[in-house]
């Protein structure tokens, strides 16, 4: 700041303003001293420190600077927990700085006219990587004005163009322009709640551990981000009113092991990514949980709960990692209820769940257990034969198993004995059973015609769900 408080002295003393500090003058000064008499005090402030005055005051400089507003830069500290610019301006390094303000600058002059005709993209003057040959790009949108989007995905519109200076010229902007490779990946997040403000409660909540895993310097690894929309969708589906009412029901516990198993080690582009199961961060069952990563038409995730997430956009590229948004709250295994794993699900599911509700059984199912949840899908019920309100709990019971019986753990060509002790008619009967076969892996129940299982080993916290094609029949 004294180095600041120093050049605008010389200005001063040289002349070159006619008011220093006021808000008029005659003469056409150069960048910075434009920027000075227009009162972009934490512009002048960050450049100050990042020893870019010079470039600012070179008169063959022939520039373009994108120039944030001081509002804009108070955004930009409140969203990164600063108090205001100042605080963030003198906690940010000076490389930091640098970094940010050139992805503010363009080589050459480009007046609004110049922007709204010369394509989507503009090259900056800020090199990422670091050793790459090309610029970091901004992208523009000019169909109604001047729209510029960042590295971070937020976008900023030019509110006063083409103000002139003797080395080249400024158009102001509503926000400060998140470059590539500057800010970790929690900040990277934090600079755009209007996607990912779900997310940060969820990291906030879910404490010091995670939020210092996506702050870690070295942390080098793979986030994908769920939108707003994907938690305001994952928590209607849990009955909640909306995300932040999810947020605030779900144990931290629970919030850490969910966006752990967003994480993967290892900073990966979209491109590097390999089709197959992946190791995610969170580990259950003393191993790496896995994700099923396919990229044929685009990045797509299957999680725990058999739900597909699509990568909405990818390659947000963070200081200590690399983020790629998706559409979907990815589910772990072991963390949601067999029957919020069937919730999660409507594809699959959304008729069990509703006969699970209509039959009272939902509060059950939803208890400490474990159970074992043998879950027919939507076709499964559309094949099924019509079930009065007085059998529809008895056939769901003769679903249910007691205690976890895992893929491997069946005991195949044996009876096994279910939750459902009546007959269809409503009489008291010995608990029912029906076998599981192998080759092919199918149970056969009262009826003659068996049910394959499709799915087997769905971790819920309360038990494992097996996935069937039919409907099971008791006596």
């Amino acid at each position: 700041m004294k180095s600041l408080m120093k050049w605008t002295a010389t200005v001063c003393v040289a002349g070159l303003l006619t008011a220093c500090g006021g808000d008029s003058h005659t003469t056409t000064g150069n960048i910075a001293e434009e920027a000075q008499a227009k009162g972009y005090a934490a512009l002048l402030a960050a450049a100050t420190k990042a020893n870019l005055v010079g470039a600012l005051t070179n008169a063959n400089a022939n520039l373009t600077v994108f120039a944030p507003t001081d509002a804009a830069f108070n955004a930009l500290a409140t969203q990164l927990g600063f108090a205001n610019a100042t605080a963030m301006v003198t906690a940010l390094t000076p490389a930091q700085l640098t970094s940010i303000l050139q992805y503010h600058l363009l080589p050459s002059i480009k007046t609004a006219a110049d922007l709204q005709s010369g394509g989507a993209t503009q090259s900056t003057a800020y090199t990422f990587p670091a050793n790459a040959t090309t610029k970091a790009t901004l992208s523009l949108n000019t169909s109604n004005g001047v729209k510029l989007t960042d590295a971070a995905l937020t976008q900023a519109t030019v509110t006063s163009a083409n103000l002139n200076a003797s080395n080249g010229i400024i158009h102001q902007v509503d926000k400060v322009l998140v470059p590539p490779g500057v800010l970790n990946l929690l900040q990277t997040a934090q600079v755009n709640p209007g996607t990912f403000s779900a997310l940060g409660a969820a990291v906030g909540k879910a404490g010091t551990g995670v939020v210092d895993v996506l702050s870690g310097a070295n942390a080098n690894l793979t986030l994908f981000a769920p939108t707003n929309t994907a938690f305001g969708t994952l928590a209607s589906q849990l009955g909640f009113a909306d995300a932040s009412a999810m947020v605030t029901a779900l144990s931290a516990s629970d919030l850490s092991k969910i966006l752990q198993y967003h994480l993967l080690p290892g900073a990966k582009a979209a491109a590097a990514l390999t089709a197959g199961p992946a190791d995610t961060a969170y580990t259950f069952g003393a191993s790496a949980a896995k994700a099923t990563l396919s990229t044929t038409g685009g990045v797509k995730i299957t999680d725990a709960a058999l739900t597909q997430a699509s990568v909405a956009a990818a390659d947000v590229n963070a200081v200590n990692g690399i983020i790629h948004v998706v559409d979907k709250v990815l589910v772990p295994p072991g963390v949601l209820n067999v029957v919020q794993m069937a919730q999660v699900n409507p594809a699959t599911f959304s008729t069990l769940v509703s006969s699970v509700v209509s039959a009272g059984l939902k509060d059950t199912l939803s208890g400490a257990g474990p159970f074992t949840l043998f879950a027919p899908t939507n076709a499964a019920f559309t094949g099924a034969p019509t079930l009065t309100a007085t059998q529809l709990p008895f056939v769901l019971k003769y679903h249910v198993v007691s205690g976890q019986v895992l893929a491997s753990g069946i005991s195949f060509g044996s009876a096994v004995t279910t939750l459902n002790t009546n007959n269809l008619s409503g009489g008291a009967v010995p608990a029912q059973t029906f076998t599981i076969n192998n080759n092919p892996l199918a149970i056969t129940d009262k009826t003659a015609v068996s049910a394959p299982i499709t799915a087997t080993d769905v971790r819920a916290s309360n038990g494992v769900i097996h996935v069937l094609s039919k409907v099971l029949i008791p006596n």
